[in-house]
């Protein structure tokens, strides 16, 4: 996986299921730099696929999850870029035990 966030690369090379845990326990903290991470990569260009997607929706699920007030800032990714917002709150809503949600 190509690394694109500098000092948080630790945390990127962590297994996905892993770095959604300490990214979380990070935020549940109020850790600045997890926040400013998770805000960087909710924003920044979406892959399609691959590991750095999967890293984006985790990331804006736990970002979403945490920090409700950074919706305003997380919502013009979601708009422009649809199927990512669908992937992001099925993965927060799966995270409340809700299996759907309508569209």
């Amino acid at each position: 996986m190509l690394c694109l966030y500098g000092r948080a690369c630790a945390l990127a090379r962590l297994s996905r299921k892993l770095f959604r845990a300490v990214l979380a326990k990070l935020l549940r903290n109020h850790d600045t730099d997890a926040e400013q991470l998770a805000r960087r990569i909710a924003t920044d260009v979406i892959s399609v696929s691959g590991d750095d997607r999967s890293i984006a929706v985790m990331a804006t699920a736990e970002l979403l999850s945490h920090r409700p007030e950074d919706w305003e800032l997380i919502w013009p990714a979601m708009k422009t870029n649809v199927p990512f917002g669908v992937e992001v709150l099925r993965t927060t809503a799966f995270e409340h035990e809700f299996d759907r949600f309508v569209i």
